[in-house]
C-alpha cells in the first residue's frame, strides 16, 4: 500500500512543495500507524514513530513525464533496536515535526516490515518509483 497525502498534493499543486529542491527523508514508523491519508498533514500527525527513525535527506529525485516521483535508496542510520518498522513515510522536511509536512506513505519499500537491531536500514524503492501525484 502507497500513495500520497492528501494536503501534500493540495500544497504540491499550490507550489507549496518542490520535490526536487525540498529537503525530503525518510521516516519510519510502526505498525501503531494506520495511514490517514485525507487527514494527516504533518509530521506531529504521526503516531508510532520509530525512535531515531528519521533518515537522511533523499537524493538523485526524479519527476517523470507521467507525474511519478522517484529519488536513490532511502537510508536511516543506526536505527535503535528493539524496534519494528512497517511503514516509511516521506517527509518535507523543515527541521520542526509541526511544520514539516509528510508527503507520501508506503509499506512496499524493501525491507519494510523490519526488526531493528541497531544497524541502519537502506530502503529500496519500487522500480516503479515511489509515488504518482
Amino acid at each position: 500500500m502507497k500513495g500520497w497525502f492528501g494536503k501534500a498534493k493540495r500544497e504540491y499543486l499550490k507550489g507549496n512543495l518542490d520535490w526536487l529542491n525540498d529537503d525530503v527523508r525518510p521516516l519510519l514508523v510502526s505498525s501503531a500507524y494506520t495511514p490517514s491519508k485525507n487527514v494527516n498533514e504533518f509530521m506531529s500527525d504521526i503516531s508510532g514513530q520509530l525512535t531515531g527513525g528519521l533518515g537522511d535527506a533523499l537524493t538523485g529525485k526524479t519527476v517523470s513525464d507521467a507525474g511519478v516521483v522517484d529519488a536513490d535508496n532511502g537510508h536511516v542510520s543506526a536505527v535503535p533496536a528493539g524496534q519494528t518498522a512497517r511503514w516509511c513515510v516521506l517527509v518535507q522536511y523543515t527541521g520542526n515535526p509541526a511544520t514539516s509536512r509528510v508527503l507520501i506513505f508506503t509499506n512496499q519499500a524493501v525491507p519494510l516490515p523490519i526488526d531493528t537491531d541497531g544497524s541502519d536500514v537502506h530502503l529500496i524503492w519500487s522500480s516503479a518509483g515511489i509515488g504518482e501525484i
